[in-house]
């Protein structure tokens, strides 16, 4: 029962340690950062104060192209984009998360161990009979 229990919590810590360590977060050059790391998503917004969200953004020149609701396409000059984010590390939630996990692992480790005194000797009816 235990070893079946084992691999569904294992996959469930490992997806909360994935997802929960990022957050969108200004990107300080769009440029240079899309290039470099080609994220799967970022969210740019123009100077009219549109936003968008491209998939698969690239460099092209002085342009940023992308998927737009499915469709590839020109998404403006680098001279329109006010701001750019995307899916970065969060320092904060990562060190949260870390914390929280390390936590888990001691309170599984302390139940799986018996969890201490179990209770026994206050259920002794002759108290010489209950020493350890």
């Amino acid at each position: 029962m235990l070893r079946s229990l084992q691999w569904p919590s294992a996959i469930g810590l490992v997806a909360t340690m994935l997802t929960g360590c990022y957050a969108m977060a200004p990107v300080a050059s769009p440029r240079q950062y899309i290039a470099a790391r080609g994220p799967a998503l970022v969210m740019v917004t123009h100077a009219d104060g549109s936003v968008v969200p491209v998939e698969g953004p690239s460099v092209k020149g002085d342009s940023l192209m992308g998927f737009v609701n499915g469709r590839y396409q020109f998404v403006g000059r680098w001279d329109d984009v006010r701001a750019v984010t995307a899916r970065q590390a969060h320092k904060g939630r990562t060190l949260l998360l870390a914390g929280g996990a390390a936590v888990t692992l001691v309170g599984l480790a302390i139940m799986l161990n018996g969890g201490g005194n179990s209770g026994e000797d206050f259920l002794c009816e002759d108290p010489p009979e209950c020493t350890p």
